[in-house]
């Protein structure tokens, strides 16, 4: 079992609830409004560093995580001016 962890722009969120749908993924748990610094800069939500993050944990069995991976990177490389998304994967142990 491994925990997928997402991060990206708040504002691709309807975008990536699709990749969910197409991944067959209906159970997961998500933040919004984070906020930080990063690649893509700084994500405060005020009018100096507007905009926020969302995060999604979502857990899945091994063999699951490499097309999710591959279906976020297409969702990524889709858009002209990439937003910020970035993937990381944890093992995950207990039920």
């Amino acid at each position: 079992m491994k925990m997928v962890l997402v991060i990206y722009d708040a504002g691709i969120d309807e975008d990536l609830r699709g990749v969910l749908d197409e991944a067959q993924i209906d159970e997961y748990t998500k933040l919004a409004g984070a906020t930080g610094a990063g690649r893509k800069g700084h994500r405060f939500g005020t009018p100096i560093w507007p905009g926020t993050n969302n995060l999604l944990w979502i857990a899945l069995p091994d063999e699951r995580v490499s097309r999710l991976i591959m279906q976020l990177d297409a969702l990524k490389k889709s858009y002209l001016k990439p937003h910020a998304l970035q993937v990381f994967v944890f093992p995950v142990e207990g039920n």
